[in-house]
């Protein structure tokens, strides 16, 4: 089986593949688009994924009890495995929420109770979500690390198959974000950019 280059020439390309998959080792909520009910300062929700643990989000004194929230959009829905949290600040409970549509949320954990520096791991999760919002109890919250783990969303797909010696159809297919080049197993979108 042949695939087509970003020029729409066939190639020597090995693999194909019609729908996107993710790797299990990658933290899905890397740089991802934060938000967050309140805000101390500079500590912008962004802090919390941005790989950098020398900086945090916090909310620590600042608004009320419906304000000591913070949330990630992981800009897909993924069948979630791990999900790891450092925090920086926390002196009460809290909990951790997961949603497809950012309007209807199901418990992950909840209740849990936590201390300042202290880092959580919650492994062998099976569900799916695309937004993960943490809840605090007190405003005494503050998030180092937010890391997730799974894989793409397992779903019935209507993807069409197209005959890959039609390049003008494989090439829109592509633009579209429905193809996804596999070449010696790393995967390209049609800019020849590696996928993750």
């Amino acid at each position: 089986c042949y695939a087509v280059d970003f020029n729409g020439n066939k190639s020597a390309y090995k693999e194909f593949a019609l729908a996107m998959d993710f790797n299990p080792t990658i933290d899905l909520a890397r740089n991802k688009h934060c938000t967050a009910g309140a805000v101390q300062n500079d500590n912008t929700a962004d802090r919390a994924v941005n790989g950098n643990a020398n900086n945090f989000w916090t909310c620590f004194g600042q608004g009320s009890a419906t304000d000591w929230w913070w949330c990630v959009d992981l800009g897909n829905a993924y069948d979630i495995t791990q999900i790891n949290i450092h925090f920086n600040d926390c002196w009460g409970t809290y909990g951790i929420y997961s949603s497809k549509d950012n309007a209807v949320w199901t418990p992950v954990v909840e209740n849990e109770p936590s201390a300042s520096n202290e880092a959580k791991s919650y492994s062998n999760l099976n569900f799916s979500g695309r937004y993960l919002k943490v809840v605090s109890a007190v405003s005494e919250i503050g998030i180092r690390a937010f890391e997730v783990f799974g894989t793409g969303v397992t779903q019935e797909t209507t993807t069409p198959i197209v005959d890959i010696y039609e390049p003008t159809k494989v090439r829109k297919m592509i633009e579209n974000g429905q193809v996804i080049i596999i070449k010696n197993g790393v995967r390209y979108n049609v800019a020849g950019q590696v996928v993750r």
